[in-house]
């Protein structure tokens, strides 16, 4: 059983509805997870208390330890929204034409499209949509734990 609590809201990108485009159920939550991570972490600098912010960087700090694998690496998808998040944080506008540019799937593979995606909202960047994206088929959902691959 999942630890953290979900929204049931899809507008929400912390709710696993929110990536209704996942391939897979793991992918659903391990996006809303890191979404979850990502908020508690923006929050924690404008929390009321040095106590406050601790909690929510505590909170963050557990999120990021259940993607992590036996080996204490993180899951490779997603230390690559890390990755994501930040790259867009530095350079959007690089980010942008990479992501409008490499619609071949050898190039960028549908998962780190998606992540891209996630990225760009996270990071304020609301002006990609999923017309950036080349069209995919209809995904089939399955259930995996955290950190199975997809």
């Amino acid at each position: 059983m999942n630890p953290f609590p979900y929204p049931n809201d899809p507008a929400d990108p912390a709710s696993p509805a929110h990536y209704p485009d996942a391939a897979t159920l793991a992918e659903q939550l391990m996006r809303a997870d890191f979404a979850r991570m990502h908020q508690l972490r923006a929050a924690a600098p404008h929390a009321e208390t040095l106590e406050a912010a601790e909690q929510l960087l505590d909170q963050a700090a557990e999120i990021r330890r259940a993607w992590l694998l036996t080996d204490g690496q993180p899951f490779s998808d997603f230390q690559y929204l890390i990755d994501a998040v930040a790259a867009w944080t530095r350079n959007p506008a690089a980010m942008r034409r990479h992501l409008t540019a490499d619609n071949d799937p050898a190039i960028l593979l549908p998962i780190h499209r998606r992540s891209h995606h996630q990225a760009a909202e996270l990071t304020g960047h609301t002006d990609i949509t999923p017309a950036d994206q080349p069209a995919a088929a209809a995904p089939t959902f399955t259930a995996h734990t955290h950190g199975g691959q997809q």
